[in-house]
């Protein structure tokens, strides 16, 4: 899916996106529930997603699995990427 001309730009999405499908199956989700207006906050918190250890932005999601809910903080860039892919189908 090409998104930015940039082609760093593009290689940094798509990096993100491969990591949102490697957390999902490793977290065998079945879908991800996103809030109605996500809060966006600071955390030195890692992102449970791709794991930066850089502080920054987080949101809180849900994922669902067989076993129920769980809460992970996810950064901005593991956000929008979990957003696509379940918003394509892929979730």
């Amino acid at each position: 899916m090409k998104v930015f001309d940039d082609p760093e730009k593009q290689a940094e999405f798509e990096r993100h996106l491969q990591l949102a499908r490697e957390f999902i199956e490793s977290e065998q989700l079945n879908a991800i529930h996103f809030p109605d207006i996500p809060q966006e906050f600071f955390s030195w918190e890692p992102c449970e997603c791709c794991h930066s250890k850089l502080g920054g932005s987080r949101y809180e999601i849900k994922g669902i699995g067989d076993e129920g809910w769980y809460l992970y903080l996810v950064c901005v860039e593991c956000f929008d990427a979990l957003n696509i892919l379940q918003s394509e189908g892929e979730i």
